[in-house]
């Protein structure tokens, strides 16, 4: 994890908040639910699903700490006539999706 401090590589936020790494993001070899997380510090408000990019700042042995530099993509808006809109919508949520043409390991 320390061979990361001072890369810039892409995060997808997961949570957010304003304030210093109170986000939660995770990079392309970070999976959901097994491997650590990416604390982000970013002065504007980030939202999920939103793909920025971050320089490393900081790790220990399971997460690492990092700066958001820039917006890359903002957070997809589902489309309100999808079937997936429809079933989050019921559950009184909106999941996110990634924009069609966005190649990466989170999905499409």
């Amino acid at each position: 994890m320390a061979d990361e401090i001072g890369r810039r590589r892409l995060a997808i936020v997961d949570s957010s908040e304003v304030g210093e790494a109170d986000s939660i993001g995770r990079l392309a070899s970070q999976a959901d639910d097994v491997d650590g997380v990416t604390r982000l510090a970013a002065e504007v408000e980030l939202r999920p699903g939103q793909i920025v990019q971050v320089e490393v700042t900081g790790a220990d042995d399971f997460d690492l700490t990092a700066r958001v530099i820039r917006e890359v993509r903002p957070t997809p808006v589902v489309g309100s006539g999808s079937a997936s809109a429809e079933s989050s919508a019921r559950n009184g949520r909106r999941l996110p999706v990634a924009p069609l043409g966005l190649d990466t390991v989170w999905g499409r």
